[in-house]
């Protein structure tokens, strides 16, 4: 598996609908501001990259508020060491999104899809 980097570096095919680690988190409500970060790298769901951020959820957090604010420059790919540590159920889907970029980045090789 390939080193991950910060998210700033990665392409948004890369990132869109995957599981990544973050720390710093900030959820928008109104004029509300929420600070959900955490101490330590904690695995989030991204689906939609904007400017500055990317925006998913916390997983496996008490924390269940969509449209979170996670900055590019505190979130990560995961390294395959990190995967293994979570349980088999969960695997599967992280792993699930790892093989379905290596499949669309093959394929593109190959001249299967443009």
């Amino acid at each position: 598996m390939d080193t991950p980097g910060t998210a700033d570096k990665l392409k948004f095919e890369e990132i869109k609908n995957c599981y990544m680690l973050a720390t710093v988190a900030v959820h928008k409500w109104g004029n509300l501001t929420g600070d959900f970060s955490s101490k330590e790298p904690s695995l989030c769901f991204i689906y939609v990259k904007n400017k500055d951020y990317l925006v998913g959820r916390w997983v496996l957090r008490h924390i269940d508020y969509y449209d979170v604010e996670f900055p590019k420059t505190t979130t990560r790919a995961l390294k395959e060491e990190e995967i293994l540590k979570y349980p088999p159920e969960l695997r599967a889907n992280i792993l699930k999104g790892v093989f379905v970029k290596k499949l669309n980045e093959f394929l593109i090789k190959a001249g299967g899809i443009e």
